[in-house]
């Protein structure tokens, strides 16, 4: 059964294109880096100098190097696999039915960062999708859910928060720092 959730109607929002610790405005071309941080209940994304990076590295759940661009071109960029997968993974770890899951791990399948392995149906008639890794396997069982508009608004806004950029990130680079 294919489920809406909106997933194609996100709005995504950019960089705030300033250092989180001195509030200096990137300039075009100016590389930065995103950081992913485990805040109270939540995670928030802050963006830092270079400068400011080397001299107060943050504990984060990942960090990316990303660049200014020159001129807006109107596309958004995911944050590489490896932060993308342990935000899924800290989320899973905390809150194993937060909505938040359902829709995440669908765009990940979607990215071939997670794929479907299995739907399943439990004795209470809840429905379920096991999702796997594409790089180490682990597996984790999602409740499969139908979101309301609110909803889907809500999951957009931390989505767009914590996980887009406008500028491309080289994906290339080792994921073992960040």
């Amino acid at each position: 059964m294919t489920r809406q959730t909106g997933m194609t109607e996100y709005d995504f929002q950019r960089s705030k294109r300033r250092c989180s610790l001195t509030d200096r405005i990137f300039e075009p071309g100016e590389y930065y880096v995103s950081a992913l941080i485990e805040v109270g209940e939540g995670f928030e994304r802050r963006d830092f100098s270079l400068d400011e990076w080397k001299k107060n590295p943050i504990e984060s759940v990942g960090w990316w190097k990303c660049q200014v661009p020159e001129k807006v071109s109107g596309k958004v960029y995911w944050a590489p696999r490896g932060v993308l997968m342990r935000y899924f993974t800290s989320i899973y770890e905390r809150w194993p039915d937060a909505a938040i899951l359902f829709v995440l791990g669908i765009a990940l399948v979607r990215r071939k960062v997670l794929r479907m392995t299995a739907n399943e149906v439990d004795e209470a008639g809840i429905e379920w999708m096991v999702l796997e890794s594409t790089n180490s396997q682990q597996q984790f069982r999602i409740q499969q859910r139908v979101l309301s508009n609110e909803q889907i608004q809500e999951i957009q806004a931390e989505l767009n928060e914590h996980l887009f950029t406008d500028s491309k990130i080289d994906e290339e680079e080792p994921d073992e720092d960040n």
